[in-house]
């Protein structure tokens, strides 16, 4: 195969996965687990990291969050919720949104609430996603809830409950890898193989 026909190849190939990448579907997450990927960064919220009722707010690097969370601390260990954690500052109002200060990938914590939650998944002000899972605290430790095979830099919850109490441990998140990194990277190879060709000639 002559690296014309290569550098072809490459070309249809990395368009067509940059096509793909922005059409596919948010995968779901409603599981038990955290995210499988290496590249993820956690937040586990430290055992004993602030007083108890500390307001949180931007004291993560990569992350802020909405007025209604605070920090509290428990010697209990559930399946998701480890020591450190963060709860509502006033069980009559919404938890607020999880932002993020750079473009996300996937984004997973452990959650409980009273009743149903809806998640919802945006990016710019624009909303990319949602969905409405089960969180009723009584499940055992709290499930892992959230997106991934999407861009977005903001989650949205929403408790469909009077008492809107609930609990979050375990935030885990993967950058975005940014497209116009992408696509340098992929025309330094194609100046490469252009170059190799000239000296084959």
């Amino acid at each position: 195969m002559s690296i014309e026909s290569i550098t072809r190849t490459l070309i249809i190939g990395v368009c067509a996965g940059l096509y793909s990448a922005n059409i596919n579907a948010a995968t779901i997450i409603d599981q038990n687990s955290g995210l499988a990927s290496p590249d993820k960064i956690v937040i586990d919220f430290g055992d004993n990291l602030f007083d108890v009722g500390t307001m949180i707010d931007n004291q993560f690097d990569g992350v802020t969050f909405g007025s209604s969370y605070v920090y509290n601390n428990t010697t209990e260990t559930y399946d998701a919720l480890t020591h450190g954690y963060l709860e509502n500052s006033n069980s009559t109002t919404q938890p607020g949104s999880i932002f993020f200060t750079a473009d996300v990938s996937a984004v997973n914590f452990s959650w409980r609430a009273r009743t149903a939650t809806i998640f919802s998944a945006w990016n710019n002000d624009v909303k990319v996603e949602e969905f409405v899972a089960d969180t009723n605290m009584s499940l055992s430790g709290g499930r892992y809830y959230g997106f991934q095979d999407i861009v977005f830099d903001e989650i949205r919850l929403s408790i469909q409950h009077p008492s809107k109490s609930f609990t979050l441990d375990n935030l885990e998140y993967v950058s975005a890898i940014p497209v116009p990194a992408a696509l340098w990277l992929f025309g330094s190879g194609l100046l490469g193989l252009i170059g190799l060709a000239r000296r084959q000639k």
